[in-house]
């Protein structure tokens, strides 16, 4: 049985407008107010009520009525064996250089619950395919110790994306186990002190990124920015952050030395799309795991004179045995090539400030044919339209014990999911299996949480042989998405099964991205040179130009939460978003895979509260398999018409290269080519560019003999380039016309093609694709 437990309200901690009759008007989701005054924060939590399901454990041939214990919309306190609250995680901005102080926190409204057993907490709970053992502290569940002992737990502060910011969780109940006592409160009131500290040596203006990722506020209480205006504090003492100058590449490709030619390609594309690029070989930085940290940590650093790198993702083109990953604990990750610094102790979480991607290949052959993909995916994406709404969401419903009743979250979670994307207008087909053969005809089937399985999900499943050949023919045709939620084993899925022993069968051109959330699907290091499911999938024709995997086992819990946020990062509404649902979801600006993952990462703690080391591991194991830079199709490409002339005048030296677009989309970016040699880089403000070519002359960019010629000489090499996301790659050979009597004037545009994605609204119900509405049209949401 599932049952909500309404906590009401007292009119001291209830809206003023609202009376004691009304409380239906609060709904099941808890809710925050923050409140921002000189050197203090309030935060204001308020849960209308919590639920709890019949959850009954076999310990030791003894049945345990246990009760899970959930709250809508919020994450879990998990400690092995220890009773499972739901806490409420969010992270709160501060500013930089400053200091922090929890002055109260205070617990209201309380409502009292006898004779509930909390069902315990699996911490340790893995994809593997191996059973999991039951985690319970008999000692603990014996006793009469309150847990937890704090309400609110406030960690950090940590650098997210260019944020300062806390990381609050906060669990209303106190549970006294060996009574089984439990204590839920409504109300939760935190207030927190800043004030200001000298800067640090090394903290060298990187608070405010160039290239924000908006969407990381999805995961804050206080996004916006100004948050040191707001708090009217003084700017801490110490040294003046740098001025916003940006230098250097952005993707560094870190390459193998016999893998130079392929990697070369893949960066003059990378050029092409407008991204800067540098290439370094192995044997220029080292040999080891230090050599390369040391060579990518100072190339991303800031350097006073200078200002800030440009440099946000890092690209290693070549396997493990030409360039080294780490080994820490029994994982082997190249997550610390990402960060600022390493972790200093098991669950000490470091976030990334780079996005990182590896391709580990060996032979040139196979690196040939990992780049082809990805230009041929960014390039020239699939032309059927239908391509763009089509996903496929693989799952397993496990009920072991045959009782009815799923064992895991896996088919939840792609249903929680599917249900967002539906409302987006796209066609997520089901490929589900199970273990349990009267799951179907079970008088009441449900999910892990107690709530029920619908019919039609029941209706999808399928005999795992079908289930196989359902998704050899999704490969083969193509989807946006594939994701699976189940075990993994370094050969592929276990359940619906899908390995590499099937790829081999697979025939097409039609990529597909997939995010393979499971054990061992990504690991790179096999010994003796093999290869794993997800290095087989990024070298075949029909497979993923670029995948996410992980490289070892992984936690069942952390990897359903880091599924919801791989989709938010690009179709935001997946998670909700605070002070309420009125506040605006932004999806990772570019669509890059790599800035997708760090995203999802980020969310995991948020999540879970307690677990540190079970995150720490999400965060070194999973990995872009592939290019961190790929730039992801949310809809259907865009194409913008694109013009250019070589207007002459008297001496060539003064003529004009003249483009014209016939839209600006946000991130747009023009490039001038002479044959192989970068000419001019432009992010446009306006549809109508000229540029003198005297200029360019002088630049050394085009031959001297130009400024020196009698008439305006044809240039075939010259080449203009256009890229913005969301858009289709455009390229053309200027026009020549000589001494024109009227100048080519910019075209007047009439209403604007989608120049970018809106903000996201949570939870928003969206038309069907038959009316084909553009995901941009969002009712108005409150902006942050």
């Amino acid at each position: 049985m599932r049952e909500f437990k309404r906590l009401f309200p007292t009119k001291r901690s209830m809206a003023p407008q609202l009376l004691a009759e009304d409380t239906v008007l609060l709904g099941e989701e808890p809710s925050v107010e923050i409140d921002v005054s000189s050197g203090r924060i309030r935060l204001t939590y308020r849960f209308p009520g919590f639920y709890l399901s019949d959850d009954d454990k076999e310990i030791e041939g003894e049945l345990h009525p246990f009760e899970q214990v959930t709250i809508a919309t919020t994450g879990e306190l998990v400690e092995s064996g220890r009773p499972r609250l739901p806490s409420f995680g969010r992270y709160l901005q501060i500013p930089r250089g400053h200091r922090y102080e929890v002055a109260s926190v205070h617990c209201d409204d309380p409502v009292e619950f006898e004779g509930v057993l909390v069902a315990p907490a699996q911490a340790n709970v893995t994809d593997a395919v191996e059973e999991h053992e039951l985690e319970y502290d008999e000692a603990f569940y014996a006793s009469e110790q309150p847990y937890p002992d704090q309400a609110a737990v406030v960690s950090g502060p940590y650098e997210v994306d260019g944020y300062t910011n806390l990381l609050v969780h906060v669990c209303p109940f106190r549970y006294v186990p060996g009574q089984r006592h439990l204590t839920a409160f409504s109300t939760v009131e935190i207030n927190i002190d800043v004030s200001a500290v000298g800067s640090d040596e090394d903290d060298l203006g990187v608070c405010d990124l160039v290239d924000d990722m908006k969407a990381y506020g999805n995961l804050m209480v206080n996004p916006s920015r100004g948050i040191q205006e707001s708090l009217r504090l003084a700017p801490p003492v110490g040294r003046s952050p740098l001025p916003i100058v940006q230098v250097g590449p952005e993707l560094l490709i870190i390459h193998d030395d016999e893998l130079r030619e392929p990697a070369a390609r893949l960066a003059a594309w990378k050029e092409r799309k407008g991204i800067r690029c540098e290439l370094v070989a192995m044997s220029r930085i080292g040999s080891t795991v230090s050599d390369l940290k040391e060579h990518i940590r100072a190339r991303r650093r800031p350097v006073p004179t200078l200002g800030l790198p440009r440099l946000r993702y890092v690209l290693l083109f070549g396997d493990v045995d030409a360039i080294p990953t780490e080994l820490i604990r029994d994982n082997a990750t190249d997550y610390y090539y990402s960060t600022s610094e390493d972790a200093s102790e098991v669950g000490e979480l470091r976030f990334p400030w780079l996005a990182l991607g590896r391709i580990p290949v060996r032979s040139t052959e196979d690196a040939d044919a990992v780049v082809a993909q990805i230009i041929r995916y960014e390039r020239q994406p699939p032309v059927e339209s239908s391509y763009y709404q089509r996903m496929t969401f693989s799952g397993f419903i496990q009920d072991s014990d045959l009782n009815g009743r799923a064992d895991r979250r896996y088919v939840k979670t792609l249903e929680d999911i599917r249900e967002h994307m539906i409302s987006l207008g796209f066609d997520v087909e089901r490929v589900y299996v199970t273990n349990n053969p009267e799951l179907v005809g079970h008088p009441s089937p449900e999910y892990w949480d107690g709530t029920p399985i619908p019919q039609d999900v029941l209706a999808s499943i399928v005999d795992s042989p079908v289930a196989t050949r359902q998704l050899l023919e999704a490969t083969e045709e193509g989807r946006a998405i594939v994701a699976h939620r189940d075990h993994g084993l370094t050969a592929g899925w276990h359940e619906p099964p899908f390995r590499q022993s099937h790829l081999e069968s697979v025939s097409g051109s039609v990529p597909s991205i997939f995010y393979s959330l499971n054990c061992q699907t990504g690991w790179f290091d096999i010994a003796g040179g093999k290869e794993s499911f997800a290095e087989t999938m990024l070298r075949i024709d029909a497979g993923a130009p670029s995948l996410i995997a992980a490289t070892r086992d992984s936690h069942s819990y952390l990897n359903d939460d880091l599924m919801r946020a791989l989709f938010d990062g690009m179709w935001g509404g997946v998670l909700p978003t605070f002070p309420d649902d009125a506040t605006a979801s932004y999806p990772i600006r570019f669509n890059r895979l790599g800035d997708i993952l760090n995203y999802a990462k980020a969310y995991l703690p948020v999540g879970q509260a307690g677990g540190q080391a079970s995150i720490q591991d999400h965060f070194e194991i999973y990995h872009v398999i592939g290019d961190p830079t790929l730039e992801l199709w949310y809809e259907e490409p865009v194409r913008i018409r694109l013009q250019s002339w070589l207007m002459g005048a008297p001496s060539p030296a003064r003529s004009l290269l003249v483009i014209r677009l016939s839209s600006v989309p946000m991130g747009s970016v023009v490039t001038v080519w002479y044959g192989d040699r970068l000419v001019k880089r432009v992010e446009p403000s306006s549809p109508f560019i000229s540029l003198p070519i005297r200029n360019l002359i002088e630049a050394g960019a085009l031959p001297q003999s130009f400024e020196t010629s009698a008439a305006l000489p044809r240039l075939p090499r010259l080449v203009v380039s256009f890229k913005a996301p969301g858009c289709l790659y455009t390229e053309v050979r200027p026009q020549h016309v000589q001494r024109p009597s009227t100048p080519v004037a910019p075209v007047e545009l009439a209403t604007p093609v989608r120049s970018a994605r809106a903000a996201k609204p949570a939870r928003a119900a969206r038309p069907t694709r038959a009316a084909k509405p553009t995901r941009s049209a969002k009712r108005a949401k409150k902006p942050r």
